[in-house]
């Protein structure tokens, strides 16, 4: 830009004077995440900061996210995040986008979510004279289907872990040298136990 000045002898000042800015790009920090879980959701941690103390915003997949703390001084601004990821089955992409005055600096997360198998276990077995009764308990991350024999039965009870894991208990009857059970979680994940009579011939 141009100063000019004038002294009292009508004599013209004129100065040009030339500043040189540039402003830096918004960065993400702290964007630390597994490649696989066993959960059918990630809560997401990070942070983005710009050096020019320029405003910027965060938008996952197009939708804009709201800053959980935001940090504002002469020098930066830094403002931290915390995103709850919903995962399907197998490989999840989502986009990372921080926009600071029509800049935009992209990241990609990519989390595999691998269900965990259900497992059965056999938890006690009571003998009386013509069957046995099996006690089992199932483990599992997800919801279940259970089969005994080819047949849809209930469990007995159900306790809860935490917000992502249960157990299942189950009681059946063996009146023949074997029983199958059979169990499924909601995305057909499943496995198979034999139940084998302990009474003999």
């Amino acid at each position: 830009f141009d100063i000019t000045a004038v002294n009292k002898f009508a004599v013209l000042y004129k100065e040009t004077i030339s500043i040189s800015y540039s402003s830096a790009d918004t960065e993400f920090r702290d964007l630390d995440y597994p490649s696989r879980v066993e959960k059918d959701y990630y809560m997401l941690d990070l942070s983005c900061e710009n050096t020019s103390a320029e405003e910027f915003d965060l938008y996952l997949d197009g939708v804009y996210i709201n800053a959980l703390l935001h940090m504002k001084n002469d020098l930066s601004v830094r403002k931290d995040y915390r995103i709850n990821l919903d995962l399907s089955p197998g490989e999840n992409i989502f986009t990372l986008e921080v926009k600071t005055n029509g800049e935009t600096v992209t990241k990609e997360v990519i989390i595999e979510y691998a269900p965990k198998v259900p497992e059965i276990r056999i938890l006690s077995v009571d003998t009386l004279e013509d069957m046995e009764i099996y006690y089992l308990v199932v483990e599992s991350c997800d919801e279940i289907f259970t089969f005994y024999n080819g047949e849809k039965i209930s469990q007995t009870s159900r306790r809860i872990i935490n917000d992502d894991y249960y157990l299942y208990y189950y009681t059946v009857e063996l009146k023949d040298k074997i029983g199958i059970i059979d169990v499924k979680n909601i995305y057909g994940q499943g496995v198979k136990k034999e139940l084998e009579g302990m009474k003999g011939e």
